[in-house]
């Protein structure tokens, strides 16, 4: 941005010098395709960078906020995403999301995974096969019970939404290197 601006205040200046009569230079045409060629530019990518930011605010909605856990004695308690572990088996009931990256266990479903892999019909998971939070949704039909295997997505809510304020605040922060 930085760099916009001073462009844009060297070809106003220099337009300025030259209308008044102070340098006889024969380019306000160039300076001034110049200056549009960079706001539309800056315009490109702010529009750009707010399709990310709301995409991935898309994503972060899908993730449930709540899982059914199935505890030892086989009691099914509902907790907070936070309070999920590592190994815990959760129950997917049909028509819900997946709350955790992990395993089927016990069950099956047809599982709308679009979102993640661009496949666009309902992929069959069984026992054993792997299953991904949030975007995968089973089609109403079953229900399976999942051993979670990894909760980075399960908790990224609110990394998602420091990410999506941070491109507020600044450049996207792979792009600063």
């Amino acid at each position: 941005m930085l760099l916009v601006a001073m462009a844009i205040s060297v070809a106003y200046a220099t337009s300025l010098a030259t209308t008044i009569g102070w340098f006889d230079l024969e380019f306000r045409w160039e300076l001034s395709a110049l200056v549009t060629i960079m706001l539309l530019g800056h315009w490109l990518e702010m529009k750009a960078l707010g399709q990310a930011q709301s995409a991935l605010a898309a994503l972060a909605e899908l993730l449930p906020d709540e899982a059914e856990r199935i505890d030892a004695d086989g009691s099914i308690t509902v907790v907070r995403m936070d309070a999920l572990e590592l190994g815990d088996v959760v129950l997917v009931r049909p028509g819900g999301r997946v709350p955790a990256d992990g395993t089927i266990i016990e069950g099956s479903a047809e599982i709308d995974e679009s979102m993640v892999t661009g496949e666009s019909r309902p992929v069959a998971k069984g026992a054993n096969d792997r299953v991904v939070a949030g975007p995968s949704q089973p089609i109403p039909r079953s229900a399976f019970k999942s051993k979670a295997s990894n909760l980075r997505a399960a908790r990224s809510r609110e990394h998602h939404r420091r990410v999506a304020q941070s491109w507020d605040r600044n450049l996207v922060p792979h792009s600063r290197r």
